[in-house]
């Protein structure tokens, strides 16, 4: 049965997105998980401190990866990887300056790994294709810095063993959650076919 399809752009407007249950599925994990990661936030001085490794301060800052300009505060190494939290939480040992393309694109990869690998949008794939605006020695230096950044935390970074704090109870929130996300591909199914009898009294009266 043909469905009915509408263009994305219509006179050069983007048209109202589709609506996808099953779509949130990502967000809704994200968060479950999000919501039980501990955050400290820095004093003054510890983000000065933080800084100086990087040597950035608050009146010249950028994008630790990449060099262009930061929109946001990245987990250095991963809080959430393979659906999971990884112990690691919100705090001044684990967060660097960043732009949003660099967040995006390294997500729970190790930043070393990342930053020389060809994922899309990688400084070392940025910069091979001419989209970035340092050379290549001086992305040696920012990787020099970040491996600075990685030494001066490693005694003070934070890793959390969940289980651990709190028994089974984790395992039991995750589990919840997945249940959660299951039921959301089950209205999913509901909704296509929903939207099958809605399109075809469209068609009836067309």
């Amino acid at each position: 049965m043909a469905k009915i399809t509408i263009s994305r752009s219509v006179a050069g407007l983007r048209y109202p997105t589709l609506a996808s249950i099953k779509g949130r599925s990502s967000t809704i994990r994200a968060e479950f998980i999000k919501s039980v990661i501990p955050e400290i936030i820095p004093n003054p001085m510890e983000i000065e401190e933080a800084l100086a490794v990087l040597q950035q301060n608050e009146g010249s800052l950028c994008c630790s990866y990449c060099g262009d300009t930061p929109t946001e505060w990245d987990h250095f190494f991963s809080a959430v990887s393979n659906k999971m939290p990884t112990g690691y939480i919100t705090e001044v040992y684990n967060l660097v300056p960043a732009c949003g393309k660099c967040n995006q694109s390294k997500g729970a990869t190790y930043w070393n790994d990342w930053i020389r690998g060809r994922a899309n949008l990688s400084p070392t794939s940025r910069l091979s294709n001419g989209q970035l605006n340092i050379t290549e020695e001086q992305l040696e230096v920012k990787i020099g810095l970040l491996k600075d950044f990685e030494e001066w935390g490693k005694a003070k970074i934070t890793k959390l063993d969940f289980d651990s704090v709190s028994g089974h109870e984790f395992a039991e929130y995750f589990k919840s959650c997945e249940e959660l996300i299951d039921k959301f591909a089950d209205y999913e199914k509901t909704a296509i076919a929903l939207k099958t009898k809605v399109e075809g009294t469209l068609r009836k009266r067309s």
